[in-house]
């Protein structure tokens, strides 16, 4: 049975700021709490309690320190499928409370008890939890209980504050996804609330986050980012922020349109990718399509500038032409003219008189155009080593009489 009164109100000049409004069931997390004024003057670390606000009862705390009282779980109310709370007073130990600044200040630290937490946290049936719980923050000058005859250490500060289930992360899928972004992920695990929560995804936001019924899961689409493997998915929700490394792999994949064109005819094609605005395309001119610049080919499979098995002055797998003349819009876009008249050798020289063939065909934007340019060759940059955009659908080009 909770000691004293919980039906006085707090007055307007003793709210409390806090750093974060909500936390995850069980605490564990460490918050500050702020005044607009030093309320805080004595040499004595105030006393703070965690008050449960119930169905009916003010949002408030009481006007003096309250004996704590253990979180009174019932069974599920008739009708519903989860435990909830009637009553509740956890007391923070006065090790988890700070005063930061000095003496006379306006900031308290505090770390959330383990006892915060939501009901039937211990198992039981049914299975469906309590999903949150609010609670009040309340600051005192002392641990004095009101009796008869003495009066309660007196409320100085209090603040608002929610508990959540903590989401927990076990799987991504797919697990990979181009540099441009679009794809839709389904991420799954648990307690992710069905509205309030955000998500980093390589350090930029997700967008459409639509969580599924029961909170086991809910999906997204992946940001832009730089072709990289082994981001981190991070989810940030009232129940505190969980972090999935390695969640994600981009591929440093490109999109084009238009992706065909008549054989010997001239296109322009718009390039969107990731990562653009950091290579030199100045020599994109057509004349020097293997110096140490980057290029953007039109390449027959997978491009691969390893010298060949017989003419090590060769490119294995060299671009059968040059999409010229590049004009870098932002670093998400490009735009290149593929003049379908010509080709380039496979000694790299060009070839003006000798059309590209029919077929179907890569477009690969490289950052260095030279001959054993990857980790180990001739031509291996200081760093990075050449990059080359991969072969992927929105990649494919065809040369045809459509």
């Amino acid at each position: 049975m909770i000691v004293g009164t919980m039906g006085t109100a707090f007055a307007a000049t003793v709210p409390l700021t806090l750093s974060a409004a909500s936390g995850p069931s069980g605490g564990g997390n460490t918050i500050t709490a702020t005044a607009t004024t030093n309320i805080f003057t004595t040499a004595t670390t105030p006393a703070v309690e965690f008050q449960y606000v119930g169905t009916g009862a003010a949002a408030s705390c009481s006007a003096t320190y309250l004996a704590p009282a253990a979180i009174a779980p019932t069974t599920a109310p008739t009708g519903t499928a989860a435990y909830v709370q009637t009553a509740g007073v956890i007391a923070v130990p006065p090790a988890n409370v700070k005063k930061l600044g000095g003496t006379n200040t306006n900031k308290i630290s505090v770390t959330v008890p383990a006892g915060l937490a939501l009901a039937n946290t211990g198992g039981g049936t049914p299975t469906i939890l309590q999903s949150t719980a609010k609670y009040n923050l309340c600051v005192y000058s002392g641990t004095t209980v009101a009796a008869t005859g003495v009066t309660g250490s007196p409320l100085i500060g209090n603040a608002a504050y929610t508990i959540a289930g903590k989401p927990t992360i076990t799987g991504v899928s797919p697990a990979t996804g181009p540099a441009l972004g679009g794809t839709t992920i389904t991420v799954t695990g648990t307690n992710f609330p069905s509205t309030g929560m955000t998500g980093t995804l390589g350090g930029t936001a997700l967008t459409n986050i639509v969580v599924a019924s029961g909170g086991t899961s809910f999906t997204a689409t992946a940001p832009a980012h730089a072709a990289q493997t082994g981001v981190s998915l991070i989810i940030n929700s009232a129940g505190g922020i969980v972090t999935q490394t390695a969640a994600y792999d981009y591929t440093n994949g490109v999109v084009i349109s238009p992706n065909t064109a008549a054989p010997s005819s001239t296109v322009d094609v718009d390039v969107q990718g990731v990562g653009f605005l950091a290579p030199n395309f100045t020599t994109s001119d057509g004349t020097t399509p293997n110096d140490t610049n980057a290029h953007v080919y039109l390449v027959s499979g997978a491009y691969d500038p390893t010298p060949d098995t017989t003419v090590n002055t060769n490119k294995a797998n060299p671009e059968v032409a040059e999409c010229v003349n590049v004009l870098v819009v932002s670093d998400t876009e490009l735009i290149c003219t593929l003049v379908l008249t010509g080709s380039i050798g496979v000694t790299g020289a060009p070839a003006a008189a000798t059309p590209v063939k029919q077929g179907t065909y890569t477009l690969t934007v490289v950052t260095d155009g030279r001959l054993d340019v990857q980790t180990g060759g001739a031509n291996a940059a200081s760093a990075p080593d050449y990059d080359a955009s991969l072969i992927t659908s929105g990649a494919t080009f065809t040369v045809s009489p459509y």
